[in-house]
């Protein structure tokens, strides 16, 4: 007797894009996966583009519930003990927070920037990506913004780089 993927065998399951019963993941383990597999490509059953929204909805989840520098924290340990094969997704996530409203996780993003980005073709990714979110909306709320990315916390942080 074989069970269907799209009959729940547990009552802490979900659907997933492909209609298929999954268990939930919690959005620091949402994190995790987004920063050792990325979206390049996205998946079977998700665009690369609905992936990284997915990701980033997960990653503000955490900031809007204090986990902000936590987040972060873990953002610096997948760089620092190389979970991931490329760096883009853990550098777009340190951008993410770097440019979110909640100060402690503004901090803790520049505070990492110089053990995250350890080359410059990171640093730069980095300030590309920082400047293609200040013109994003900042967290759902409000109007977009229209900085250049160039706060003083970021000059500081890249300043400090050098």
């Amino acid at each position: 007797m074989s069970a269907s993927v799209h009959e729940p065998i547990s009552d802490d399951q979900v659907e997933n894009y492909a209609k298929a019963k999954v268990w939930a993941v919690t959005d620091e383990t949402r994190l995790k996966r987004f920063l050792c597999l990325g979206t390049e490509g996205g998946t079977y059953q998700t665009e690369e583009l609905d992936l990284t929204i997915e990701n980033c909805n997960a990653l503000l989840t955490l900031i809007d519930s204090q986990q902000g520098p936590n987040a972060v924290n873990i953002i610096k340990e997948f760089s620092h003990e190389n979970h991931a094969a490329k760096q883009d997704a853990i550098i777009f996530a340190l951008a993410f927070c770097a440019h979110q409203k909640d100060v402690k996780t503004r901090q803790a993003a520049y505070a990492v920037l110089s053990d995250v980005c350890r080359t410059s073709t990171h640093l730069f990714s980095f300030i590309d990506l920082a400047e293609r979110l200040s013109t994003q909306p900042n967290s759902g709320d409000g109007p977009p913004k229209s900085s250049t990315g160039w706060g003083r916390a970021q000059r500081r942080a890249i300043a400090k780089w050098y």
